[in-house]
């Protein structure tokens, strides 16, 4: 079952686009309807364990815009999908930094909207694949890439630090790596770092969207520097 939350001020719009929304998806959904970002974030935050799959949003919404939320949400929740339906042009190079599926503008092109939806559904199919499994005698763990932010080594052990919980594992960082997407750096000896989770590089250290502070290797911090700023244009 799809979580789909649909986010606009306009409650005319936002009750007639749901019915759109909904018939636009062939799978089995549940839609929510907000009509500010604040009020959307409360939802997800209260029910953390009722995961939001896609979210669709306007952009201009009073208090809290469509971008902002869009980011606090994807630094917490990677594996969201975000449409953007918007009345305005002057947004698009904005909404990039939390990578959307698709940017709609009003008013709403059914066609897109259904290839939009088609779209979020694959992302969110082959997120669900791109694991890290730990079988033991009696359990199997699931770490999902996306939710990583950086991993920690120290000793003979790794610390996963992910969105909402952190796992320690018995085995060695550079083991680790061979298992992780390209979008991870090593940027020091004991540290591995999501590029997507970070929000600045300064003064040989890493600063990520979660508050968290990262070392970097001084010795191999200007080829760092410039690994990382190649990855951010590329997702331009």
């Amino acid at each position: 079952m799809l979580n789909i939350a649909i986010c606009d001020d306009n409650q005319i719009f936002l009750d007639e686009f749901a019915k759109t929304v909904s018939s636009c998806i062939k799978e089995d959904h549940n839609i929510l309807k907000f009509t500010n970002a604040n009020d959307l974030l409360n939802r997800i935050e209260d029910y953390s364990d009722e995961s939001i799959d896609i979210v669709i949003t306007d952009i201009e919404m009073p208090g809290m815009n469509g971008i902002t939320m869009a980011r606090e949400l994807k630094t917490l929740h990677p594996r969201i999908q975000f449409i953007f339906v918007t009345n305005y042009t002057e947004y698009i190079q904005d909404v990039f930094v939390v990578n959307p599926v698709y940017y709609i503008l009003k008013p709403v092109d059914k066609n897109k909207l259904s290839e939009a939806l088609e779209k979020a559904v694959a992302e969110l199919s082959e997120s669900d694949k791109k694991c890290f499994n730990v079988t033991g005698k009696n359990k199997i763990l699931r770490i999902r890439f996306n939710e990583i932010k950086y991993i920690e080594s120290f000793s003979r052990k790794i610390i996963v630090h992910e969105t909402r919980r952190n796992t320690e594992l018995l085995m060695k960082l550079d083991d680790f790596e061979k298992e992780l997407p390209p979008y991870f750096l090593r940027i020091h000896k004991s540290y591995s770092v999501n590029m997507n989770m970070i929000r600045s590089i300064n003064n040989n250290r890493i600063e990520l969207f979660s508050g968290e502070v990262i070392p970097v290797s001084k010795a191999k911090y200007p080829e760092i520097k410039k690994n990382i700023l190649a990855f951010l244009s590329s997702q331009l």
